[in-house]
């Protein structure tokens, strides 16, 4: 199948609208929708105009092949089977193919609304999860450290912090633009206890690239710690370091 650029796709949305479109075209353009709200709505603007003109006398007997190919990618959606069945019901006139595609597409619109009003509410239940977890810990007042761990770029390059609450006796990592560890590895973070590195964990992050790892359990005091330290490892993480630090960040002695 050819290769077309976003802006040919556009460019063909009228010509699609009208059944006009090559069955190389045609399958393109089905493709190209399912990942791309914004055709699909161009789409279904150039077929409502086709719709009125069919509705004023003027309008052009479908192409059978292009509606029955939007009818099952339709009924392929979840929930897309009853607007699927709608558009095939036989009509005492010849149904143009811009009045199908005005409904089919709008289903299909509405069914990628739902999906990503789904992922929003995925990603504000984290958000929430995660101010109250930080909330939570604020509320340790003297008994929690923070210890911030750094990459060699401030800037832009990953960081965490690192919550240590001694009443509690648990940790959390929170960690922001940290991109999640390549295939069979993760990240492991070492406290680094009278000079010898202590496994505290193993974490990876999200694809945002953050992560909240919560319920470290952590000795009663920072005593004795003199850094926090952030490394490359194996999936299932190693018994001492064994590539240089990604971050790290110093405490001072109790």
């Amino acid at each position: 199948m050819t290769s077309y650029t976003q802006h040919e796709l556009f460019d063909l949305a009228g010509a699609f609208a009208l059944g006009a479109t090559s069955p190389d075209e045609t399958r393109a353009m089905e493709e190209a929708m399912a990942s791309s709200p914004a055709l699909a709505a161009e789409v279904l603007a150039h077929a409502q105009v086709v719709a009125d003109m069919v509705a004023s006398g003027q309008g052009v007997p479908p192409s059978a092949d292009v509606r029955d190919r939007l009818i099952e990618r339709v009924r392929e959606e979840p929930g897309g089977h009853a607007a699927a069945q709608a558009a095939r019901k036989p009509r005492r006139s010849v149904v143009p193919f811009a009045a199908a595609a005005s409904v089919l597409i709008a289903a299909a619109l509405g069914l990628q609304v739902a999906r990503m009003q789904v992922e929003i509410g995925s990603v504000s239940k984290k958000l929430e999860h995660r101010e109250a977890t930080l909330n939570s810990l604020l509320h340790a007042e003297n008994h929690l450290r923070v210890i911030h761990l750094k990459a060699a770029d401030t800037v832009v390059g990953p960081g965490i912090q690192f919550f240590w609450d001694s009443r509690q006796r648990t940790g959390v990592i929170h960690a922001f633009r940290l991109p999640p560890a390549s295939s069979g590895q993760a990240y492991q973070l070492w406290a680094v206890i009278n000079d010898e590195p202590v496994s505290v964990r193993v974490f990876d992050s999200d694809p945002d690239g953050h992560a909240l790892v919560e319920h470290i359990p952590l000795p009663p005091s920072t005593r004795g710690v003199s850094k926090l330290l952030v490394t490359v490892e194996p999936r299932g993480g190693s018994r001492a370091p064994t590539s240089v630090p990604l971050l790290g960040g110093g405490l001072s002695g109790e």
